[in-house]
């Protein structure tokens, strides 16, 4: 049996951060990911300000922030003009970060994982899939994982992080249930390495453009401009994903738009929320995904998972030194209740009326504090303890 202090099922965003805090602090870390490398899928972009914070913490910030884009506010418009801006600059005061930034996910997952690969005491086990629980009786976790090459293995730790995504097997194991739901529609996200400054000048980094029913979301990439479409129901994945849907979906708010830009990547997913009704069984305790799904809006999912693992795994560091479980016990039950109390609901509200949301937003650009607290909730200033 292979032992480590703590093992790490799922090798995303989450899993590497609760990992490089760990193995900073001393711990051996196991970590298994089912896939034969890092993901490399177009996903999660966002970083909001606590996450930039934990990531001065481990040391890494300097390396991402050179290769992200600095989103310094936040634009909203409509066809006709730009209805303002909200400038991240109003939270200086709460903040050593008031701004946000945009990278691929993929970019950071390879950050860590180079950063991890100087700790000889973390060790990474690609092609090995977790299979079961064998043992959790509150000293040792004892799990049965498959390695494609070499068969099954068995791994024993004081800890286990279940960081293995919204199917996690983790969960499953521990028979933990969850709560669903399904939005209308789904979501169409085209990648275009066209300058979109020139149908729409001055778009800002982060711009929401709207007129009912339609909502448009362009978030700028180092490499490219995302460009995020809601598809009502009735209209099938197959139809959105064409060019014409496309085109015609993006002329109702850019009437100047004669033909599409140039296309490098689209794909589809369907807004869902999930929360898993516990977070901690014994020492197997859950992370990211595995305990919270939300809709896309406000990119704030992966930001809470990253979260996630700061305040779980420093926890984990702290329970072991003072041999006080009580510790752990009560950032865990932090964690489930962002989850459920501020996320959850926060992300389940954007998802509202066009023409409420955007009188909402006209409203701010009069009013500083109104502005204040919107960019602070919108950073997700309140969710955290970091």
């Amino acid at each position: 049996m292979k032992k480590s202090d703590v093992l790490v099922v799922g090798a995303g965003p989450v899993g590497l951060v609760g990992a490089l805090i760990l193995a900073k602090a001393g711990l051996s870390v196991t970590m298994l990911e089912k896939r034969g490398q890092l993901n490399q899928v177009s996903k999660a972009s966002t970083f909001h300000s606590p996450t930039l914070k934990v990531f001065n913490e481990i040391g890494i910030y300097e390396r991402f922030a050179q290769d992200a884009v600095h989103v310094d506010r936040q634009q909203f418009r409509t066809p006709e003009r730009i209805l303002g801006e909200l400038k991240f600059d109003l939270l200086k005061n709460q903040t050593d970060f008031p701004f946000r930034k945009h990278l691929e996910q993929s970019i950071l997952t390879a950050i860590l994982l180079d950063e991890l690969r100087a700790y000889p005491a973390f060790n990474i086990e690609f092609d090995t899939e977790f299979q079961s629980i064998k043992t959790n009786d509150g000293s040792q976790v004892v799990v049965v994982a498959k390695n494609k090459s070499h068969g099954t293995q068995e791994y024993g730790s004081r800890y286990l992080l279940a960081t293995d995504g919204a199917h996690s097997s983790v969960r499953n194991a521990l028979e933990i249930p969850t709560e669903t739901k399904e939005y209308t529609g789904h979501v169409v996200r085209v990648r275009t390495d066209d300058s979109l400054l020139t149908y729409l000048p001055d778009l800002g980094p982060i711009t929401y453009m709207a007129q009912n029913p339609y909502s448009i979301s362009y978030l700028q990439m180092p490499d490219c401009w995302r460009v995020i479409l809601r598809a009502e129901p009735g209209v099938t994945e197959e139809e959105s994903l064409t060019d014409d849907w496309i085109l015609k979906r993006m002329q109702a708010l850019i009437p100047s738009m004669e033909q599409l830009p140039t296309i490098i990547g689209k794909d589809i997913y369907q807004p869902s929320m999930q929360i898993a009704t516990a977070n901690k069984i014994k020492n197997i305790l859950l992370c990211g995904d595995s305990l919270h799904l939300t809709n896309t809006r406000g990119g704030m999912n992966m930001n809470a998972g990253i979260h996630d693992a700061y305040e779980i795994a420093n926890a984990i560091i702290h329970t072991i030194q003072e041999s006080d479980e009580a510790i752990l016990d009560a950032a865990a039950a932090h964690r489930l209740h962002v989850a459920r109390e501020i996320l959850i609901p926060r992300t389940d509200k954007m998802v509202s009326n066009v023409d409420e949301w955007m009188a909402q937003v006209q409203t701010m650009f009069k009013d500083e504090e109104l502005s204040r607290a919107y960019l602070s909730k919108a950073s997700m200033l309140d969710m955290v303890t970091i």
